[in-house]
Parts: structure tokens; C-alpha cells; sequence
């Protein structure tokens, strides 16, 4: 039996294997309209071994919490599906974004330990419209103007080009029972004042027009369709200038300035933000990079961003600085005089006649002076233009707990004669 919704889900999937299966869902249900009519349609058009219900608890409301859980417990019974429940451990108001964390995080456990592969939420035609509108207030660029993805990993919305009007006459013609949150009235939440607000007057004004209301949906929806394609090939544009750009040590980022020049200027917020989230785990905000921009522009030699973000700007480079600021371990000893410098992934064969144990392997330290000369490494390091940051990562060989300095690599005058049998970083090359 189908059911009046066009559902967007898939019948099959490719196993394992390659061969065709039935894919599992996992049904997030809330209890309110959208969530309930998703439920009843899927009910409809798939067998009850082909998905579950999972709802979460956010404890903000008390007694009208447990009788959504009760509604959802019930309805998952009838239909003979299976049943999983999660709660916030805290009782009372909380911010939406921290909630909608919690959910998430309860939902993707769920489908992990039971093998679901996708987990199905009831997003509308309206709440596509309202999210474009909240971005556009907000602020956002091509990575917003896609607004809600109909996928996005293995979290489907089936419902993203349904109108709210479809689903409320979908409810009342099937009798889908379902509960009222009257939170979603408050229009003290952004998204409440833009679904009773804006959105609503938009709508309106199409109707004014002669344009009905779902083909100003449709519009959306496709406005969005092809927002989502633009910014899954500009994302890839900005991967493939990152691949390029970024050289990672354990302490640093390193892009070349001359090649910076080269990334078109619409993409280069971008490639900052993704070099923020790829290497340290964090969103930078336009502000933020705008401030990044500005600086290496002008050529600072060093700045601090918000969220500990750090840069530094040497000799044609800048760097992304990282956690680890300088090379904790000594390089490693290995057979036939190679010593091993694992922070640069780089082998030399030190071969060192008559003097014992009179010496020792190590990175460059600040203070260091060639024994032979007295000059200081760090003066010889400018005059090469050797970016600072990577000084740090110099191999030489010392007196030991001294800053005599026999060889470093790369030296034009040493006490010892040192080859190198695998060096990958071209400021360190002999």
C-alpha cells in the first residue's frame, strides 16, 4: 500500500557485497505533527523489520516530556516496531543548539549499535524555507545557500518538499494522533518568529500574486537543490587548494605566500576555515577571518586569532601554528651510524671517526653557535632564509648539555662530514 506522501526514501541499497538489500531506518519521532506523520506513512510503505522508532527525551517541559515519550512508546507498539528511548540527564530550559547536540548524538548511537543505515527526521517545505530565511538574516555565504539537505550521511529527509498543508491534511484524513508543543508558539526562538512571521508573509505574498504557496515551496526547494550543487563543487575546489597549499609537521602548517597570491580571492575565507577545521579541529568565524585575511595581507609577522588560533609569517611563508610547539624526543639510533628524526621524516648516516661519545644528535636550539667559527646558527638561518618555525626542526650535532654545534644539515662548514639518506623538507636539504 503507498501512502499520499511522496517519500524520498530508497527501497534498496547496495550490500556488502554489492548485491541489492532492503535498508534499515531509524525513524526519529518526536511526537508532534511532522514527526508522527512520517512514522505513519513510513508504516505504510515499509514492512515493520525495515525500521524502528527512536525519541528523545529533552526534559524542558515535565509532564508534557513524558506524555510525548508515552504518545511515541505507543504508536511504535501498535505497529509492532521497535522502541528506543534516550533522556538528558538535566531537568529544564536549555539552549535549542545544545538539545538538538544531544538528540543528534543519542540518534547516531542508536543507528551505530543497531545498524541502521539511515536515520529518517521529518523536515518540511516550510522548515526548508524558514532555515534559508534564518541564514539569510543571520549571514551566510555558499555553504549556507543549500539550506537543508535532503542527505547528509546516512540522515534522510523524506518529507524536505512535503508543505506543512500536505502533512496537517495527510494527519487529519488518516487520523494520526499526535501532541501540541506549544514551545513551538514561542516567539521568543528565532526559527517561531520566522515560521508565525516572515515566512508566513512570504507565502502570503506569493498567494497575492497568483503564485500558490507550494509552487513558491517548490521554488525553494529547488533554489536550495541547486545551492546544495554549488557548494558540494566549490567544497571540493577548496579541499583540492588545501591538498596543495598545506605542508603539516607535527607543529605547523606551512603555505607559501607566492602560492596564497594564486587562490582566487572568493575562495580564500574558505580555505582558511577548512585548514582550521582539518588541522585543529575548529570554525572559525567571518570575523575571524576576515582579521586572518587582513594580516597576512599586510604581512604581520605574527598574530593571535580567538580559539587560540596562532600564525606566523616568515621569509615568503606564513604558518598555521599548531598544539605541539618544538620536538619532545631525541632522534632514534638505528644500525650502521643512521639516526632516525621522526618530526621530519628524515634519515642520516652520521659517521663521526675519533670522537667517541663527545657529541650528540638533536634539533636546533636557540643560542647555538658552529664550535668552529662561533657564529650563530639563528644569524646563519636568516642570511638563508629559512623561515623561523622551521629552524626549530634543524638537525645537528652538538657537544652534549652545550650550544657548540659541530654540524647542522645543510652547513657549508663543519667539524664532520655527514650524508643524508632521506630528507623530505626542502629548507633542510644539504
Amino acid at each position: 500500500m503507498s501512502t499520499e506522501l511522496k517519500l524520498k526514501l530508497p527501497h534498496k541499497i547496495d550490500g556488502p557485497d554489492g548485491i541489492p538489500v532492503k535498508p534499515r531506518f531509524l525513524i526519529a519521532v518526536s511526537g508532534g505533527m511532522d514527526s508522527m506523520v512520517l512514522l505513519h506513512a513510513v508504516a505504510q510503505e515499509f514492512s515493520k523489520e525495515d525500521f524502528a522508532v527512536a525519541h528523545f527525551n529533552h526534559r524542558t517541559r515535565g509532564k508534557e516530556n513524558e506524555e510525548d515519550a508515552s504518545l511515541v512508546r505507543k504508536a511504535s507498539e501498535d505497529l509492532g516496531v521497535e522502541f528506543y528511548q534516550g533522556s538528558r540527564h538535566q531537568i529544564g530550559p536549555a539552549p535549542e543548539e545544545v538539545l538538538r547536540n544531544l538528540r543528534r548524538e543519542f540518534m547516531e548511537s542508536i543507528a551505530e549499535k543497531h545498524d541502521f543505515d539511515f536515520i529518517c527526521t521529518a523536515h518540511h517545505a516550510n522548515d526548508q524555507l524558514e532555515t534559508v530565511l534564518m541564514r539569510l538574516l543571520r549571514g551566510t555565504d555558499w555553504r549556507g545557500m543549500g539550506g537543508i539537505r535532503e542527505r547528509a550521511g546516512r540522515w534522510l529527509r523524506p518529507l524536505l518538499t512535503v508543505s506543512r498543508e500536505s502533512i496537517e491534511h495527510y494527519a487529519k484524513k488518516n487520523a494520526v494522533a499526535y501532541r501540541q508543543d506549544l514551545s513551538n508558539y514561542n516567539a521568543r526562538y528565532f526559527r517561531n518568529a520566522i515560521r508565525h512571521g516572515a515566512a508566513q508573509e512570504l507565502l502570503q505574498v506569493a498567494e497575492n500574486f497568483g503564485m500558490s504557496r507550494q509552487a513558491a515551496l517548490d521554488n525553494v526547494s529547488e533554489w536550495c537543490r541547486r545551492g546544495v550543487e554549488v557548494q558540494d563543487y566549490l567544497d571540493e575546489q577548496v579541499k583540492r587548494l588545501v591538498d596543495e597549499l598545506a605542508v603539516q609537521t607535527p607543529f605547523w602548517v606551512r603555505v607559501s605566500c607566492e602560492a596564497w597570491d594564486q587562490v582566487p580571492k572568493p575562495l580564500k575565507a574558505h580555505v582558511l576555515n577548512q585548514m582550521s577545521e582539518r588541522f585543529l579541529g575548529k570554525t572559525v568565524c567571518r570575523k575571524q577571518l576576515k582579521l586572518w585575511l587582513k594580516h597576512i595581507r599586510q604581512g604581520q609577522k605574527r598574530f593571535h586569532l580567538k580559539d587560540g588560533i596562532k600564525v606566523r609569517v616568515s621569509m615568503g611563508y606564513w604558518y598555521l601554528l599548531l598544539d605541539k610547539e618544538a620536538p619532545e624526543a631525541s632522534p632514534e639510533r638505528g644500525e650502521n651510524g643512521i639516526f632516525h628524526f621522526e618530526e621530519i621524516k628524515t634519515d642520516l648516516k652520521i659517521l663521526v671517526p675519533n670522537l667517541e661519545n663527545s657529541w650528540e644528535a638533536r634539533y636546533f636550539e636557540a643560542g647555538d653557535r658552529l664550535a668552529s667559527s662561533g657564529k650563530k646558527l639563528k644569524e646563519i638561518f636568516q642570511r638563508r632564509r629559512i623561515p623561523a618555525p622551521e629552524r626549530k626542526l634543524i638537525p645537528v650535532l652538538a657537544r652534549p648539555s652545550t650550544s657548540q654545534v659541530l654540524w647542522y644539515l645543510g652547513s657549508e662548514e663543519s667539524l664532520l662530514e655527514v650524508s643524508t639518506a632521506r630528507c623530505d623538507f626542502p629548507f633542510l636539504q644539504s
